[in-house]
């Protein structure tokens, strides 16, 4: 496409971000650069450890603004791992405005969400899933990320007093974070086993969960809110600057993801 022609780094970047670039309609040089940065990150290139994530992404958003002043809707939506612009390939639809900023994706708290499309009980594996945010802030008691369709069948990041608790699987097994409100936090829930629940913040374990996983939701994951079996529900007025759904990962490989997140939304914000 014509807009690259002024930047040769361009031709040198990885095809997976080449192509996000291009159907996100991205311009700036920065946020370019930073997007290929990240995608070679996950690819293993770049981190502590080395750890190729991208073989077990599904879905990523890292709501990368246009250029250096420019955020918009449409820009944010697609999935970097399968950027079509389908609801099979989980983009974003949107409810209510959520608004786009240079910081990422904000709820009002009141009922503007996205919809990531993405059903786990489809379009992932019970007992091998994790899930990844890092947002600025959360009202308490509200939900940032998840859905579910029965009390069994149930992946959420809630906030609950000054923590984050993460389910995936049952609500009567959770893990638990410490949330920040002045900085991003960035948690991980990570499901390796039937009886294994790992909550990570910043690429750390923070806390583990032993209770029986049950399934995974048939309800689409929902951003800035939960899906309650078809209902948005919990509203949050926190911003939210990347989502991930993966594979569940290796301790090392959630730490070189945290990296890669904390280096990109230093080199586009």
């Amino acid at each position: 496409m014509n807009i690259y022609i002024r930047n040769p780094l361009y031709y040198s970047f990885d095809h997976n971000a080449k192509e996000y670039i291009e159907l996100s309609g991205i311009t700036g040089n920065a946020q370019r650069e930073g997007l290929n940065k990240l995608v070679l990150m996950l690819k293993g290139q770049g981190t502590t450890n080395s750890t190729d994530i991208w073989v077990d992404s599904l879905c990523i958003h890292p709501y990368c603004p246009i250029d250096a002043t420019t955020a918009t809707l449409d820009g944010f939506k697609l999935n970097l791992v399968d950027p079509q612009d389908t609801d099979a390939a989980h983009r974003l639809e949107y409810y209510n405005s959520p608004t786009p900023s240079m910081t990422g994706l904000t709820g009002n708290g009141t009922n503007a969400y996205a919809d990531t499309n993405f059903i786990p009980s489809t379009d992932a594996t019970e007992d091998d899933f994790s899930f990844t945010q890092s947002s600025l802030g959360v009202s308490t008691d509200s939900y940032t990320f998840g859905g579910r369709s029965t009390l069994t069948k149930y992946q959420n990041f809630r906030r609950t007093g000054g923590n984050i608790d993460t389910y995936n699987g049952s609500v009567a097994n959770r893990a638990t974070v410490t949330a920040f409100d002045t900085v991003p936090w960035i948690a991980t829930s990570n499901r390796t086993a039937d009886n294994n629940l790992d909550a990570y913040n910043f690429g750390v374990l923070n806390n583990t969960d032993s209770g029986t996983s049950n399934s995974l939701s048939s309800q689409s994951l929902y951003i800035l809110c939960s899906n309650n079996n078809g209902s948005a529900i919990g509203f949050t007025s926190s911003t939210t600057d990347f989502n991930c759904m993966n594979n569940s990962l290796s301790a090392n490989g959630i730490a070189d993801l945290s990296e890669a997140i904390q280096a990109y939304n230093t080199a586009v914000r």
